[in-house]
């Protein structure tokens, strides 16, 4: 389904939605609230499992908690407040998703799927077995919110028309609320950390921090669904917050196509349509239900909307050559009783390319990751522009201007040239929270992008895809990456790794002309390459120094000999 298509396909069904009442049932008028309450439910998990790369199953919790603090502030004999409730209700789920996701965030894969969980079933049973939530009977909510503003009545809940039409605008602004988000720097951002979160950190993103907002924006917005739901039927019970009910939204994001918000609405419209089916036709409809969904997995396994997460993307003067920016004294680490470096003393000046040499298992890459603060030294000082830096972690140390590329290509795939490196360039952007900015009109970011693939020898190639490039392509767009933050230092692993005659002529190129305004650190197993392109050496071995100094010097040691050229330099 092509753009436009699309379009007028979603303008069809939301003509048809709003002119439901009209012509449907109270019955099933009240069926397609229930969707779209639904839709905003899935809407709000879609945004950490298809957006965040999040796969939470307590989503429920939100729901639930928004639900009962509806129904706990609605008086017995009176409606509560709606301008008051509806906001209390939303701060409580929220509330609860901030304080849950600051420990559950610190975990990741299968164990965040099952600390989510616990921690929904811990809040199932606090209403389940205290009198706050009524028990398993639940608790009715005998009146509908009020909405009277100064003596003024908007609209009145208890009037079904009223109540569609409400729950209709409350989706339409959660999807817009949604789409700001997702074309907004944080948007980019969250999709960022979904595909590639150790590269993020690289970059400079404190990746907890953004996920905690997206988790606790997440948890809202499931409060606000769940809210809705309890005005909408007037009752709320323990069940809201199973993990039944965790498992039913996580259905409707796949069912939908996850990272795909419009998928997300049919996802819950395919779910609440086939229940409503099957529920009519037998009581083992559940069974039915588990068929048609292995089914939808198997031949739709992109989902209904089949559209992948990036779907909604639119269509220095030069200063003093001797300058030390980045020193090291005394670095050592060690893991448990291996010592893997030891007493390692190294400096990167402005200008000067530092090759980093030494056998496998030398300790190289130890090194390089308390460098680049992947890795904090068991003992030592790190100092950048001489102050103090060893405490900083690898997204600190990127903000200050210390870029690091990585043994295996490092990159986001699915995204062009131009959006990598754009995303790179944003991490710099003052405001890289504001939801107010759409991505794709960030001007500095774009030519600070622009820029840097240009430096990196990719001119002319932004459109690209990154997954599609050549190997040296990729190693030149994670390079090209590194430059869009401004590093001043580059930290590269291996670049040459994989790439053939051709491809390393290149990249040698582009370090001999990167090296000129730069401080870099090049750990590399290709001798002619490092020979031809270093202007000092370090060679490790056991980690510790062995020797440093100059091409030629380390070429004619004896040590270095032994220890790891061999007789390679006497045949040349």
């Amino acid at each position: 389904m092509n753009s436009r298509t699309s379009t007028i396909f979603k303008l069809a069904v939301m003509a048809g939605v709003l002119a439901f009442p009209a012509f449907g049932s109270d019955f099933y008028a009240e069926m397609v609230a229930k969707v779209l309450i639904l839709a905003i439910f899935a809407m709000s998990l879609d945004l950490l499992v298809g957006f965040t790369g999040l796969v939470s199953f307590g989503h429920a919790a939100y729901f639930g908690i928004a639900a009962y603090a509806v129904a706990l502030m609605t008086p017995k004999y009176d409606p509560a407040n709606l301008w008051l409730a509806l906001p209390a209700s939303i701060l409580a789920a929220a509330a609860a998703a901030f304080v849950i996701g600051l420990f559950v965030l610190r975990t990741k894969g299968i164990y965040f799927i099952m600390v989510t969980l616990a921690f929904a079933q811990m809040a199932y049973y606090v209403f389940h077995d205290t009198p706050l939530g009524g028990g398993s009977d639940g608790i009715y909510l005998n009146f509908k919110p009020d909405a009277t503003i100064a003596g003024w009545v908007p609209f009145d809940l208890n009037e079904p028309h009223h109540l569609y039409y409400f729950v209709v605008a409350a989706m339409l602004a959660v999807y817009g609320l949604l789409k700001l988000v997702l074309r907004s720097p944080f948007g980019r951002v969250l999709v960022g950390i979904r595909s590639n979160e150790h590269r993020m950190l690289s970059l400079g993103y404190a990746t907890f921090r953004y996920k905690l907002a997206a988790f606790t924006l997440a948890g809202g917005l499931a409060g606000f669904a769940g809210f809705l739901y309890a005005v909408l039927f007037g009752f709320v019970t323990p069940e809201y917050l199973s993990w039944h009910k965790s498992g039913d939204v996580l259905l409707m994001v796949i069912l939908g196509g996850m990272g795909n918000l419009a998928g997300a609405i049919a996802g819950a419209a395919a779910l609440v349509g086939l229940q409503e089916i099957f529920t009519g036709m037998t009581k083992h409809w559940q069974l039915l239900m588990g068929l048609t969904i292995v089914a939808a997995v198997l031949f739709m396994p992109g989902g209904m909307a089949a559209t992948p997460a990036a779907s909604w993307r639119a269509s220095m003067g030069e200063r003093p050559m001797s300058e030390v920016l980045l020193a090291a004294e005394g670095m050592t680490r060690r893991f448990g009783g291996l010592l893997a470096n030891r007493d390692v003393n190294i400096q990167l000046e402005r200008g000067v390319l530092h090759a980093l040499l030494g056998p496998n298992g030398a300790g190289k890459s130890t090194c390089i990751n308390m460098l680049s603060g992947d890795l904090p030294p068991s003992e030592g000082t790190i100092r950048y522009k001489g102050e103090d830096i060893t405490a900083l972690t690898s997204y600190q140390r990127s903000k200050i201007g210390i870029g690091r590329s990585y043994q295996r290509t490092n990159i986001f795939p699915k995204f062009t040239v131009l959006e990598n490196c754009r995303l790179a360039a944003q991490s710099r952007k003052p405001r890289p929270w504001s939801l107010l900015t759409n991505a794709l009109r960030m001007p500095e970011a774009v030519e600070r992008a622009r820029a840097a693939i240009a430096e990196a020898g990719l001119s002319g190639r932004e459109d690209r895809v990154a997954g599609t490039m050549s190997h040296g392509e990729q190693r030149q767009l994670e390079i090209a990456m590194v430059l869009a933050t401004d590093a001043e230092v580059l930290l590269l692993d291996e670049p040459l790794a994989g790439m053939g005659s051709e491809e390393s002529a290149q990249m040698v190129t582009l370090l001999n002309r990167l090296k000129a305004t730069r401080a870099i650190l090049l750990v590399e197993h290709d001798m002619d390459a490092v020979f031809a392109v270093a202007d000092r050496i370090t060679v490790m071995v056991n980690g510790q120094v062995l020797e440093s100094g100059s091409p030629e010097q380390i070429r004619n040691s004896p040590d270095v000999q032994a220890a790891y050229l061999g007789h390679e330099a006497e045949h040349e």
